[in-house]
């Protein structure tokens, strides 16, 4: 059973949370493209949902669910129809990738060993994310939109491209660019190995914020796949194949029956 209680301070996860969602939502919520979805996964394998359309709502939704002892998550970009399909993301306030590290908690492999390089390789690329949060095992980053920008003049494909260019080019968990992408809310545990819960933190929330235009490069991306060893072409001409078939020390029959397809009968 995961442990409950675990945020002592409420007024600073308040303010964690709220400075977050008013970061990456503020533009969405005051133009109604959308709500806040707060989200924790059942005992069914799906997730339980539930949705906002201020911050100080959010905020209380997820201190109560993390004092539950329950992983918090939160849609990257605003719901409408308090659903989280795909096809109920018409606006998007960000793009996002996450990138891993070590092993624990951890079913792929991670690119890098530990935090530091980790952060290293994020903190080196030149589009600067406009937030990071530390989720416990990996780095959560966004690119926040100067002003939202609607699905339905881009194509979610389009707008995957970028997440899965992102992820890439940091050396990111590839299969995390669904655009109804739900991260962990920092400020709550990771409550992935129970024995261990481990704080969501905010490491960046600074960053610049951009234009959709930046990332249009990104929009047609595919990543090239990984080479496959051949195996080596042999360089021996037939003449050479026949000498080297009449020194085996077998009869004359089986020669034929190797050189020609028959026994010579």
């Amino acid at each position: 059973m995961n442990p409950q209680n675990m945020i002592k301070d409420k007024q600073q996860f308040q303010q964690t949370a709220s400075n977050f969602f008013n970061i990456l939502f503020a533009e969405s919520l005051k133009k109604n493209f959308g709500e806040i979805s707060i989200e924790v996964p059942n005992d069914w394998g799906a997730m339980n949902q539930s949705f906002h359309k201020n911050v100080p709502d959010a905020v209380n939704a997820a201190y109560q669910l993390c004092q539950q002892g329950l992983d918090v998550y939160v849609g990257v970009n605003p719901r409408v129809g308090s659903r989280s399909q795909k096809s109920n993301i018409h606006w998007i306030a960000a793009f996002h990738a996450e990138i891993d590290y070590g092993t624990a908690g951890h079913k792929k492999e991670s690119k890098y060993d530990n935090y530091e390089d980790a952060l290293a390789g994020i903190m080196a690329y030149e589009i600067q994310p406009t937030l990071i949060n530390h989720s416990g095992g990996g780095f959560h980053c966004y690119w926040i939109l100067n002003d939202p920008a609607k699905v339905s003049e881009i194509s979610i494909k389009a707008i995957e491209s970028v997440n899965k260019a992102l992820t890439v080019k940091l050396k990111g968990d590839v299969g995390t660019q669904n655009i109804n992408r739900v991260l962990r809310v920092p400020g709550t545990f990771n409550f992935k190995i129970p024995q261990n819960p481990r704080p969501v933190m905010v490491i960046v929330d600074s960053g610049p914020t951009y234009d959709l235009d930046v990332f249009k490069p990104f929009m047609d991306f595919e990543q090239k796949p990984k080479s496959k060893l051949s195996a080596p072409v042999s360089s021996i001409t037939p003449s050479e194949w026949n000498k080297k078939i009449s020194s085996l020390p077998v009869s004359t029959k089986i020669k034929s029956l190797v050189t020609h397809g028959n026994d010579g009968s």
